[in-house]
Parts: structure tokens; C-alpha cells; sequence
């Protein structure tokens, strides 16, 4: 199983992949930006409302654990080497589990320092109290999000060739209409339990 975790950090160490994620990574500082700024400071309310829910939760989660979690068995795929994976004499769980974990282990500390980062700066630009608390809410309940989020895109991966199309529809359509707007169905939302 060390081996599979190793092969599967290696395969997400592309050049690009990276500067793509550390990118994402910094979106979340523009509203920051935006609230050092201007000299009418935001309220906590909106922090929340436009910060952790509207681009934290809803767009910068899904987006680095769909980048990193759905080509964990694409790549075994392009290389050819899946059939020798699963022609070794292991469990499937033994082959899925440290994938899975790979992808999560990085997903989780990306989300998690974006999120503490840019809640942080941002509490403290708009000159509120308890930033450290909120920084560190925002980060725990959205690394939640991360690991189940990688489940269920590594699992995506796992069944579909298009994994990041319908990764993408299924964060943006099922997650971000269905799951904010219709009151039943957020209780099938990820984004609604990490938030």
C-alpha cells in the first residue's frame, strides 16, 4: 500500500498541475484585498456570505479536490498500468485506499491553509474580533468537505473517462443551484454540511 500512496503523489507532481492549484489557492485573497481596501469594512455577515460560502465552499473545495482527486486512476489509465495493478494479487480496497488517501492528503492541507489564510486576513482587514476562531472554523469544516468531496471524485474517477466534466456539473449544478436553492436537497449537499 506505500507504494501505490508514493506512485499516486508522484503522478500529481506535474509543473502545471501545481502552479494551477497554487493559484486556485490564492483566489480567496481578492475579496481580502478588497476588504483591507476600501474604507467601508465588510461585517462579518458578508465575510461569511461572500468569503467562506460563495467562493471558499462553493467554488475553490470542489475545484482543488476535483483537480486532484479525479485523474488518481485517469493516470493509471493513460499509463497503461492499472491492468497491472489490478492484476497483483491485492484487495481492491488495498489498490483504491491509498489512492483515495493520496488525494486527500493533499486536497485537505490546500483548502485548509486557503481557508485559514484568507479568513483570517480578511477578519482582521475588516477590523473584526475573533478572526483566529473564524480562520480556524472555516478551516476544519472545509477540510471535512475536502475529504469527502476526494471520496467522491476518486470514486468518479475510478467509473467514468469524463470524470472532470462531471465533476464540474455535479459541483456547480447538483452542489450550487440544487443544493443552495432547494431546501430538501441540501441535505445530499456537501457543500451544506462543510459550511
Amino acid at each position: 500500500m506505500p507504494a501505490i500512496y508514493m506512485l499516486s503523489l508522484r503522478q500529481l507532481q506535474s509543473r502545471w498541475r501545481i502552479v494551477a492549484l497554487l493559484g486556485v489557492m490564492a483566489i480567496p485573497l481578492v475579496p481580502v484585498i478588497v476588504a483591507f481596501a476600501t474604507s467601508d469594512k465588510p461585517s462579518a455577515l458578508d465575510l461569511d456570505d461572500t468569503l467562506i460560502n460563495g467562493l471558499l465552499a462553493s467554488a475553490i473545495l470542489p475545484l482543488i479536490a476535483l483537480v486532484v482527486s479525479t485523474p488518481m486512476f485517469g493516470n493509471e489509465i493513460e499509463d497503461k498500468t492499472l491492468a497491472n495493478l489490478t492484476l497483483t494479487p491485492l484487495r481492491r480496497w488495498r489498490i483504491a485506499a491509498p489512492k483515495a488517501i493520496a488525494a486527500v492528503s493533499i486536497s485537505v492541507p490546500l483548502i485548509a491553509v486557503s481557508a485559514f489564510v484568507s479568513v483570517l486576513l480578511a477578519f482582521e482587514g475588516a477590523e473584526l474580533g475573533s478572526g483566529a476562531r473564524a480562520a480556524a472554523a472555516s478551516a476544519i469544516g472545509l477540510a471535512v468537505g475536502a475529504v469527502v468531496y476526494g471520496a467522491i471524485f476518486v470514486w468518479l474517477g475510478l467509473v467514468s473517462k469524463r470524470a472532470l466534466g462531471i465533476g464540474l456539473l455535479y459541483a456547480f449544478v447538483w452542489e450550487g443551484l440544487f443544493g443552495t436553492f432547494v431546501d430538501g436537497l441540501k441535505y445530499l449537499s456537501v457543500k451544506q454540511y462543510a459550511l
